[in-house]
């Protein structure tokens, strides 16, 4: 394996969609019926492999009331990628997710890639409050991946933070013309000085 990258990822989305379950699902593939309201910011790690790579997976979990959106923006500061999350049985945590996207990008960089999740997908279509239609028409009019999954029963829950970190990668890769132009720059810059 050639080289390690670490990446800062965001969980983002209202309270009670299942963040915090979510990532403890992808971190240390546990689920955890107990409800604990995330107070201020949680951070978990996970390395996994991509394309020959070691990819550290900084997941940043952040409180989703209204109260995180008072965090100082040296908290969004090296954000490499973003999830937002929605749930099935939730259609106001859905209507929630353009004001989280718009949040981070004000915040960060537009150009900071993102993937959509509608968490609680084990739960009984019945109880849904939104489509997939509604939720795919979303994801792809913002060009986001986008999932149906399930932190309870890990369904897609890898697949998307994978997908996130993928994208995120190359979002972070470094075009060798752009290294020679700035290098050229910088060379010229400390010449005049």
């Amino acid at each position: 394996m050639a080289g390690q990258v670490t990446l800062k990822i965001l969980v983002l989305g209202d309270s009670f969609v299942g963040k915090t379950s979510l990532i403890n699902q992808f971190v240390n593939r546990k689920y955890s019926c107990d409800y604990k309201s995330t107070v201020g910011v949680d951070l978990s790690t996970r390395q996994i492999s991509i394309e020959d790579k070691m990819v550290c997976l900084n997941v940043w979990d952040p409180s989703g009331t209204e109260r995180f959106r008072c965090v100082s923006d040296n908290f969004f500061r090296g954000t490499d990628g973003c999830i937002l999350v929605c749930s099935l049985t939730s259609k106001e945590s859905f209507e929630d997710l353009a004001s989280w996207k718009d949040e981070i990008v004000q915040r960060t960089s537009s150009s900071i890639p993102f993937v959509a999740v509608a968490n609680k997908s084990d739960v009984d279509e019945m109880e849904w409050q939104l489509t997939t239609t509604r939720f795919e028409s979303w994801c792809d009019l913002n060009n986001f991946p986008h999932f149906l999954v399930s932190a309870k029963d890990a369904t897609n829950v890898e697949n998307a933070f994978v997908e996130l970190s993928k994208t995120a990668m190359n979002a972070t890769k470094i075009d060798p013309t752009m290294f020679v132009f700035y290098s050229t720059l910088l060379t010229n810059v400390m010449v005049l000085l």
